[in-house]
């Protein structure tokens, strides 16, 4: 059902932040290497623990625009979780849902 999906992406998404070090510092560390995908993926996850999510949706969306399949989808992925977290209809998740369809079709 929806809530054990929205539960279930909460869930991946506390367990990948937990291995992320602290926002500043990543964004310190991504201001010096702006192409590293890694960090960029780790702060989103860190923005989305820490309720930025339109902050880690703007994040994840320009890896995307650079390579839908960027860390091996992992970023994909997250981007999908956290428009999961995110309840039915929320005005946010609508927009970065037809900007991800825009760009997969």
């Amino acid at each position: 059902d929806a809530r054990y999906h929205q539960v279930s992406a909460l869930l991946e998404l506390a367990n990948n932040a937990q291995k992320a070090p602290a926002i500043t510092e990543l964004e310190a560390l991504l201001a010096a290497d702006p192409q590293n995908l890694s960090l960029a993926h780790q702060l989103a996850l860190q923005y989305s623990q820490h309720a930025y999510i339109k902050e880690a949706l703007e994040l994840l969306f320009s890896l995307l625009k650079q390579n839908l399949q960027a860390e091996e989808g992992a970023v994909k992925r997250t981007y999908t979780d956290i428009l999961a977290t995110l309840p039915k209809g929320d005005p946010l998740a609508v927009n970065f849902q037809r900007k991800l369809y825009a760009l997969l079709y």
